[in-house]
C-alpha cells in the first residue's frame, strides 16, 4: 500500500488533551524553509547575515524527507491508534533522520545527506533498510515532493558545497535545526494555512528581534569615569573580524576596555551581539552583574534586552522569579525568555557565561552547531585567558580559528601571558619578533593580514618585597604577628586540605579580637556566597575605616586569585606558577585609595611558602602513580628559581621578565630534565585528547556543563547533607536550613518542583569521588524527579546524615560513613573534610 502524499503526516497535535493529526510532511518542510528564510531576513545586514545565502536553506527544506516512508507513517499513525501496517512487519527503531540521510545519499547528495541526518544534534551514521524506506511508488513520491518544493522556492536540487565539520557546514546545521525547532513549535493542523504573519510571529516571539544601540556614547558616559590610557588605545584600534590580546596588570581596567570596544563594534560594524566568557561560574556571576549595567547604558530603554547568564548553575539565579516563587514583571526581558535554555543560550544577543558554553561549539557534543550558529557575527570576549591547561588551551585555539571564520571579533584578556602563548592565540607562532613585544601593558591584534603591536603608558608602579619561607609554622607566626598589628592578611593555598589545616591552626592560636576566615569550594553554594559577601565587605575597595580596622586573616584557595575583589596588606602564598603568583599578588595593596587606612607598620610584602625546594636534588624520580600534583613540578621548579633570586619586584614593570624567565624554552640536565620530560609527556597527552574531542569518533549525545572542555584527573560528585529524613511523608531536613522541606510529588507543578530543586541544589557540596560516601549507603531514588541522580555505576549525587557531634557523616542506618582509608565529615567553618585517621577497633 502506498499512502497518498497529502496523507503522509509529519506531526501530531493535542486538542483538548486528545492526540490528533497534525500537518503533512510537505507542509512541515515548507514551513521549515519559510521559517529559515525569515531567520535569514532577520540576520540580513549583520556580520552573521553575510555568511548565508538562500540556497543554504536546502537542508531545512529536505531535512524530514525521511518521514515520507512507510516506516515513519506506521509509527505516527500507530501513535494515533490507527494501525496501517505499511511495512508489513513490526517497525523497530524507526529513525526518520537516518531515512532522510539514506534517501539523499541515494540521490548522490552526500553533504546534504549529512545535514539532514544530523539535524537532531548528533552524527547519524545509521542506514534505513529498503523495507523502512518503501519501494516503487514511495521512492517516486519522495523525489517528486523534493523537486516540487525546490521549484516552489527557486532552488536547484543539488548537493551543497561544504563538507561535514567545516565552519560553514556547522553554521548551516545550526540554521537547519533552528528552523526545524521553530516550525515544529507552530503546532500546525492538517489543513492550516501558513501566513507570513504567523511565520513572523514565531520568529519575533522567540526573541529574534533586531536591537539598536545608543550612538555616540563616550567611555565616561558608559562607565562613569574617564578612560585609562590602555582603554583609550583599544577603542581607537577598531578592526572588525580581528583578534585582540590585551595584557595589562590586575585591576587595570581590562573589562571596561573590552566592553567599550565591543560597544563601538556594535555601533559601527554590524556585529550581532556580545558573549563574555570566563573561566569559572563565580567569575561569570560577578561579571554578569557589571554587564547588566553596561547594557542599560548602551541600549535604548524601550529596547532593553536581558543579559543571559550561561553556566551549569545559572538557573539558580533565574531573574524571572522572585525569592518567594512569584513571577516578577518581565518587561521587555520577555523577548529573551525563549533563549533561556541550555542549548539556546548563545542564540541570545547578549550573554555572559563560562568559556565551556562556547567551547562546546568546537567539540563533538550534541547540538554543538547550535552554539556555533549563536556565536556567528558576535563580539566574543575571553577573559583570564592565561588560566587554562594544555587541554583547554588547545580547544581555545580551535575556537578562535572557528570564530574568525564566522565573522566574529575576538577579544582576549590577561595580565600574565608569555610571548609564545600570545602569538599562538593570534595565529602568529612563526612571526618575526617585534621589539614592542617586550612592552607592558601591551595591545596586540591581528588585522587580517599581520599582527600589530601597540604599547601604552604604564600605570602607577607598585614595589613588592619578597620573603621566602620553608616552614608553615614560621609563616603562621608571621601571619599572627601582622594581624596583631592590625593588618589584613591573605593566605592562599593550592589545595583545600592545606587551607583547612592552616585555618585550624590559626583559629586556635589567634586572639579573640582577630577575625579568621576560610573560603574554598567544599562548602554548599549558599554558605560560600555568605562567606564571600562577608569578606569582600571586610577586604573590599569600598570598606570604611571602621570596618577595615583590626587584624584579620583570610585563608583560601585559587578562588581568591581572580574571583573576588579583595585587597590585603600582607600576602602569604604557597609556591605556584609565576603567572598564578602574579595573579595572587594582584590582591596585595590592590586599591591605592585604601593606603590611608593601612596600619603604619604595613608594608607591601608577599611571603612565598615552599616546604619542598626543587634546587640541588640529586636525581629525578618518577612520582607515584596515585600522586596528584596541582601544578606541573617543572613549572614550579622554574618559578622557584625566578622568585628566590629576587628580594623585590616592581609591577607592572617586571611582569614580562618574570614570565619569560619562567617559561622560555631551555635545555635541561639531571633532575630538571626529568621534570621537563614529565611535563612534555603530559602536555602531549592533553593536546591529543583535545584534538580527539573534536573528531567524529568522540561524538557524544550528551551536553553537560564542562563535558569535554576541561580535563581533570580527579573525578568529583556532589553531596547532600541531611539532619533527618522522613521518606514516608516526603520530608527532608537539610543541614543548615530551618525546619523540614516537603518534597513535591512527581505530578506537582513545574514551579513547585523548580523551587525545591533550587533549594536542594544550593545545599550540594562538590567533593572528590574517592572521598565521598557510596551511593548505596543512602539511595536517592525518591529525588530522581528533582535532581539528576544517575544510574548504575554513574551516581553524580550522594547523601549522608551529619552527626551533630564532631560533624562525622553517617549513612541511612546511622552507621559512620567511611571511604577507603578516610573518615568523612563537615564542620560549619571548615567545610567538607576527609582525614586518614585510625579507625576505632
Amino acid at each position: 500500500m502506498i499512502l497518498p502524499v497529502k496523507e503522509c503526516l509529519a506531526k501530531t497535535k493535542k486538542i483538548d488533551g486528545t492526540l490528533e493529526k497534525g500537518c503533512d510532511v510537505s507542509t512541515h518542510l515548507r514551513a521549515t524553509f519559510r521559517v529559515g528564510l525569515a531567520i535569514l531576513n532577520f540576520l540580513r545586514g549583520t556580520r552573521a547575515g553575510d555568511l548565508f545565502e538562500t540556497r543554504d536553506l536546502l537542508g531545512a527544506l529536505l531535512h524530514d524527507i525521511g518521514k515520507l516512508t512507510p516506516a515513519f507513517q506506521d509509527k505516527i499513525y500507530g501513535a494515533l491508534g490507527m494501525a496501517l501496517n505499511l511495512v508489513g512487519v513490526e517497525v523497530q527503531d524507526e529513525n526518520h533522520a537516518a531515512s532522510s540521510r539514506t534517501i539523499l545519499k541515494g540521490w548522490k547528495l552526500y553533504h546534504l545527506a549529512d545535514l539532514a541526518g544530523d539535524h537532531h544534534g548528533w552524527v547519524c551514521k545509521g542506514k534505513s533498510s529498503g523495507a523502512h524506506l518503501g519501494q516503487s511508488g514511495w521512492k517516486e513520491n519522495q523525489r517528486a515532493v523534493a523537486e516540487a518544493l525546490c521549484r516552489e522556492f527557486g532552488l536547484e536540487l543539488e548537493d551543497v558545497p561544504y563538507k561535514w565539520g567545516s565552519p560553514k557546514f556547522r553554521l548551516v546545521q545550526g540554521l537547519t535545526s533552528l528552523a526545524d525547532w521553530l516550525s515544529s513549535g507552530m503546532d500546525l493542523g492538517a489543513d492550516e494555512e501558513l501566513s507570513d504573519e504567523k511565520i513572523q510571529s514565531v520568529i519575533s516571539g522567540a526573541g529574534f528581534v533586531p536591537f539598536r544601540v545608543n550612538e555616540g556614547l563616550s567611555f565616561e558616559e558608559i562607565f562613569g569615569f574617564p578612560p585609562f590610557a590602555v582603554q583609550s588605545l583599544m577603542a581607537e584600534k577598531m578592526v572588525p573580524g580581528g583578534v585582540y590580546v590585551l595584557e595589562t596588570e590586575m585591576g587595570g581596567g581590562k573589562t571596561e576596555a573590552a566592553l567599550y570596544l565591543a560597544y563601538r563594534l556594535l555601533e559601527k560594524e554590524r556585529h550581532n551581539g556580545i558573549y563574555f566568557a570566563l573561566p569559572t561560574q563565580l567569575t561569570s556571576d560577578k561579571i554578569h552583574e557589571r554587564f547588566k549595567e553596561f547594557l542599560k547604558k548602551i541600549l535604548p530603554e524601550q529596547e532593553s534586552r536581558r543579559a543571559l547568564l550561561l553556566h551549569g548553575q545559572a538557573w539558580l539565579r533565574n531573574e524571572l522569579y522572585s525569592s518567594d516563587g512569584e513571577e516578577m514583571e518581565q518587561r521587555a526581558a520577555d523577548r529573551d525568555a525563549w533563549f533561556d535554555h541550555r542549548k539556546r543560550g548563545l542564540l541570545a544577543p547578549f550573554a555572559v557565561g563560562t568559556v565551556d558554553q562556547i567551547l562546546m561549539a568546537v567539540i563533538n557534543v550534541r547540538y554543538n552547531f547550535m552554539r556555533a550558529f549563536g556565536a556567528a557575527g558576535k563580539v566574543v570576549i575571553l577573559d583570564e585567558i592565561h588560566s587554562y591547561d594544555a587541554y583547554t588551551g588547545t580547544l581555545i585555539q580551535a575556537l578562535i580559528k572557528m570564530l574568525r571564520e564566522m565573522n566574529c571579533t575576538v577579544i582576549l584578556l590577561s595580565a600574565t601571558l608569555t610571548r609564545q602563548t600570545r602569538n599562538d592565540l593570534l595565529g602568529n607562532s612563526d612571526g618575526t619578533p617585534n621589539p614592542l613585544e617586550s612592552c607592558y601593558p601591551l595591545l596586540s591584534y591581528h588585522d587580517g593580514e599581520a599582527v600589530q603591536f601597540e604599547k601604552t603608558e604604564p600605570p602607577q608602579s607598585k614595589t613588592v618585597s619578597i620573603v621566602s619561607s620553608r616552614k608553615v609554622e614560621d609563616s603562621i607566626d608571621r601571619a599572627l604577628e601582622k594581624a596583631e598589628n592590625g593588618e589584613c592578611v591573605l593566605w592562599i593555598e593550592n589545595t583545600v586540605r592545606d587551607a583547612q589545616n592552616v585555618f585550624r591552626i590559626l583559629r586556635a592560636r589567634a586572639e579573640k579580637n582577630i577575625q579568621v576566615g576560610l573560603i574554598h569550594s567544599r562548602f554548599p553554594s549558599f554558605v560560600r556566597s555568605r562567606q564571600e559577601k562577608k569578606w569582600t565587605e571586610l577586604y573590599g575597595k569600598n570598606v570604611t575605616a571602621e570596618t577595615r580596622a583590626g587584624g584579620k586573616i583570610l585563608i583560601g584557595t585559587q578562588v581568591l586569585e581572580q574571583s573576588i575583589d579583595i585587597d590585603a596588606d600582607y600576602l602569604i602564598t604557597r609556591l605556584c606558577p609565576t603567572d598564578m603568583l602574579l595573579q595572587r599578588i594582584g590582591r596585595l595593596w590592590r586599591h591605592r585609595r585604601l593606603d590611608a587606612l593601612r596600619p603604619s607598620t604595613a608594608r607591601c610584602v608577599v611571603e612565598i611558602l615552599n616546604e619542598e625546594p626543587y634546587a640541588n636534588r640529586p636525581e629525578y624520580k618518577k612520582p607515584p602513580h596515585e600522586k596528584h600534583y596541582v601544578y606541573a613540578r617543572y613549572v614550579l621548579a622554574r618559578s622557584q628559581e625566578v622568585w628566590e633570586s629576587r628580594s623585590e619586584i616592581v609591577l607592572p614593570r617586571d611582569m614580562r621578565t618574570l614570565l619569560e624567565e619562567t617559561y622560555t624554552e631551555r635545555e635541561e640536565t639531571g633532575y630538571y630534565k626529568g621534570l621537563k620530560e614529565e611535563l612534555e609527556k603530559r602536555k602531549d597527552v592533553l593536546e591529543g585528547l583535545a584534538r580527539l574531542s573534536q573528531g567524529d569518533a568522540e561524538r557524544t549525545r550528551k551536553d553537560e556543563e564542562g563535558l569535554g572542555t576541561r580535563y581533570s584527573e580527579e573525578a568529583t560528585v556532589e553531596l547532600l547533607l541531611l539532619e533527618d529524613c522522613d521518606r514516608e511523608n516526603g520530608r527532608l531536613k537539610l543541614h543548615g536550613r530551618e525546619g523540614f522541606l516537603t518534597i513535591p510529588g512527581k505530578n506537582a507543578t513545574p514551579r513547585e518542583k523548580f523551587w525545591v530543586s533550587r533549594i536542594l541544589t544550593k545545599h550540594l557540596i562538590r567533593v572528590p569521588e574517592h572521598a565521598a560516601p557510596a551511593y548505596e549507603s543512602f539511595k536517592l531514588d525518591f529525588l530522581s524527579h528533582l535532581l539528576y541522580i544517575g544510574q548504575n555505576e554513574d551516581r553524580p549525587i550522594r547523601a549522608a546524615f551529619i552527626d551533630s557531634c564532631g560533624g562525622i557523616l553517617r549513612d541511612f542506618s546511622h552507621n559512620v560513613v567511611e571511604s577507603g582509608k578516610y573518615k568523612l565529615g563537615y564542620q560549619e567553618n571548615i567545610g567538607y573534610f576527609y582525614a586518614a585517621e585510625e579507625k576505632q577497633k
